[in-house]
């Protein structure tokens, strides 16, 4: 209601008047609380995922026709090594979407909007390293970046609810990551070698997932 009322009187002024600037700078703040809430709701009550047959890599590709134009990716070189072949799986791609949105943009504000990000798919044979899913079938999801890389002493604290490392971060968006996936039975992993960037370990198994609590999600 906020951002559609400043919206509705920004249209109003002139492109040189100074009030303009103004608006948009309480549309810009209306739009990080409206995540920020978001981030909490979805947190506190977490829905369960809507499976469907998926192909993942669709599922990648429009997080990346959405962060196209953003400006924290627009510098952003982005690397897609996909194997071909990759069987689809049985999941709620909005939900893999915003797990995607979100590893990609974490790895943009990484590299200050400026570097390389790759992402690599492939099928791992060995199956989700899960007690749940022993020798299942499974594909892996790499996500690279050039950035500076993760201090170690950070490192076991990045999935942890409300711990973050930005000015402006709710800590949330990790966490909820996390739980998305060990919602498809899958989980994630983050590998930060000192100064060579991080990379984000996505697994997810293949077929029906199996959630937290060891039932059918």
């Amino acid at each position: 209601g906020i951002a559609g009322a400043v919206g509705v009187m920004a249209e109003e002024l002139a492109e040189t008047d100074p009030r303009k600037e103004i608006m948009g700078e309480i549309l810009a703040q209306t739009r990080r609380l409206t995540k920020t809430v978001q981030d909490l709701l979805t947190f506190a009550r977490p829905s369960a995922p809507s499976l469907e047959v998926c192909d993942l890599h669709q599922v990648i590709d429009r997080v990346l026709l959405l962060l196209a134009e953003d400006p924290a990716v627009k510098q952003v070189r982005v690397i897609r090594r996909y194997q071909p072949g990759l069987p689809r799986l049985e999941a709620d791609g909005k939900q893999l979407g915003q797990v995607f949105l979100n590893l990609l943009l974490n790895a943009a504000q990484a590299m200050n909007g400026s570097g390389e990000v790759t992402i690599e798919t492939r099928l791992d044979g060995n199956g989700v390293d899960r007690p749940e899913g022993p020798g299942r079938q499974a594909v892996e999801v790499c996500v690279t970046d050039t950035g500076p890389g993760i201090p170690a002493a950070v490192l076991p604290e990045l999935f942890t609810p409300f711990f973050s490392t930005k000015p402006r971060g709710t800590g949330l968006g990790l966490a909820i990551c996390r739980r998305i996936l060990e919602d498809h039975g899958g989980w994630v992993r983050v590998e930060s070698p000192p100064g060579q960037g991080a990379t984000f370990r996505v697994v997810l198994p293949v077929g029906p997932a199996v959630g937290r609590e060891g039932g059918a999600a």
